[in-house]
């Protein structure tokens, strides 16, 4: 399977999954938080396949290099902890509904880039 095919069929199931969450929560506070973790999902989602790419792929040996992988590992985490911050900030304890919809687009993107075989 070709990876546009692969992302495609990423960002629609996610979208999905997001849409039914945002239904969930009719609350216009409620859908901005959802919208704020689903799009920090997505750019943190990006950086890690960019940072496989560049274990994969690059020279390790290099200084550049390491503090590259560190700066990726650095802003995947604080983009993650910005954006549940901010979910908090408007949906109070309901944000157990972003942190779901969060789990569940791991297992999406592990589904989704998972290699197959053929048979």
């Amino acid at each position: 399977m070709h990876t546009k095919i692969k992302i495609n069929k990423y960002i629609l199931l996610t979208v999905i999954i997001t849409l039914v969450c945002a239904a969930i929560e009719s609350n216009t506070q409620s859908t901005i938080g959802i919208s704020i973790v689903y799009i920090a999902t997505m750019i943190n989602h990006y950086l890690l396949v960019l940072m496989t790419h560049k274990l994969i792929a690059s020279n390790k040996s290099s200084k550049f290099y390491n503090y590259k992988l560190i700066f990726i590992i650095i802003s995947k985490f604080m983009i993650i902890i910005g954006a549940f911050y901010l979910a908090v900030h408007f949906m109070g304890n309901r944000v157990i509904i972003p942190v779901i919809n969060y789990v569940v687009q791991i297992f999406i993107l592990g589904f989704c880039l998972k290699k197959r075989g053929r048979v």
